[in-house]
């Protein structure tokens, strides 16, 4: 079998013709064609937000079928920037503390954004494991409630 547009179509030059594989869309400038095929990487939706449980449902769920480390995640690290924050407040006071001004501004310009950065970077990278671990695992459920995995 060929792929040859059907008979009075009138082949690609034609808006009313579709070629095969390829979903057409209309426009004013004229047909569009798109190709089909997989589409990019989407996430599972976690395994907590399918069950339909609230929070604390979910809080106080002995048996550990729904987690709520994925719904809470973005308040810990709003938490972890405010402590790293006021740690980094903290160290620049100790630097004025310690009676010199050179000390103190060099704390200040120097130490504190380097400070800074590496504890958000350090709490980024360590709750964004976190929650790949969390989706592999959702991931692998799926893979074993479509029978890929035994």
């Amino acid at each position: 079998m060929t792929n040859q547009p059907p008979q009075g179509s009138g082949g690609p030059g034609n808006p009313q013709y579709q070629s095969p594989g390829f979903p057409s869309y209309q426009s004013a400038s004229g047909p569009h064609y798109q190709a089909s095929g997989p589409t990019p990487y989407q996430p599972m939706a976690a395994a907590s937000d399918e069950d339909g449980r609230g929070f604390f449902a979910s809080l106080f769920d002995f048996g550990f079928t729904s987690f709520i480390t994925p719904r809470v995640i973005k308040v810990l690290y709003v938490l972890a920037m405010i402590l790293a924050g006021l740690a980094t407040l903290s160290l620049a006071l100790f630097g004025f503390m310690t009676g010199s001004a050179a000390i103190g501004i060099f704390i200040l310009i120097i130490v504190c954004p380097i400070y800074l950065f590496a504890v958000v970077l350090f709490y980024r990278v360590a709750l964004e494991f976190v929650m790949v671990v969390f989706r592999m695992g959702e991931d692998m459920h799926a893979i074993r409630n479509r029978g890929g995995m035994r």
